[in-house]
């Protein structure tokens, strides 16, 4: 993620999506969570999304803070031309954008977050294509969030796609929405009515490394 872009947060989370790809996987993600942080790893049903899966993947967390490709779709394959399954999610992406995907991922785990992130891809031939990302939550066996589910998808098809694969790629923006409105640790404060300081509820901009950071919402 360069220096001169934002990660806003909050938001209409229809209008964060554009391509149909990342809505359809949220909606099914969203009701089979029904109102919990995030649905259990064993109710994601492939024959439920059997129309999505070329596009899905699952991300599972490492002891070492990094993660793992559990499964990639045969399109998301088929963009880099190699097997993803077994390889480091990091490895992909500059040191820079690595930062920020922590940072997401973080927010993804801890505050029951939805992160969607633009990515440009390019080829050796300087092929360029545009992409979207969506990254949420799943509960593992064990309670803790250490899977994820996601889609990578196009939504224009250059022709070369599948045939020169992209070598390089960059995290051009980032939105983060909560389906709840508001991050888990602030619902769960106004379900308790636990009083929340004003200063956490809505906050001006903020840098978090290289990132800026706005909060949005849906009055937006």
């Amino acid at each position: 993620m360069q220096s001169s872009n934002e990660l806003t947060v909050g938001g209409n989370e229809n209008a964060a999506m554009r391509n149909k790809t990342s809505r359809d996987l949220y909606d099914y993600w969203n009701r089979i969570r029904r109102d919990r942080f995030a649905p259990w790893r064993s109710e994601i049903e492939p024959a439920d999304i059997h129309t999505l899966l070329p596009d899905v993947f699952i991300l599972e967390a490492q002891d070492k803070g990094g993660f793992q490709f559990r499964l990639a779709g045969t399109r998301i394959c088929a963009v880099y031309r190699r097997e993803l399954k077994g390889q480091n999610f990091f490895k992909m992406w500059s040191a820079h954008d690595r930062e920020g995907f922590e940072t997401l991922l973080h927010n993804i785990s801890h505050d029951g977050a939805v992160g969607i992130v633009t990515v440009t891809g390019s080829t050796d031939r300087n092929q360029f294509a545009r992409f979207e990302m969506i990254i949420m939550p799943l509960r593992h066996h064990d309670g803790k969030i250490s899977r994820f589910i996601g889609a990578m998808s196009c939504a224009e098809l250059p022709y070369w796609l599948g045939v020169n694969p992209i070598v390089q790629q960059t995290a051009d923006a980032v939105r983060i929405v909560w389906p709840e409105e508001r991050p888990d640790f602030l619902r769960q404060a106004v379900n308790q009515d636990t009083p929340v300081p004003e200063a956490m509820v809505r906050q001006p901009v903020r840098h978090v490394r290289h990132l800026a950071i706005y909060d949005g919402g849906r009055g937006e």
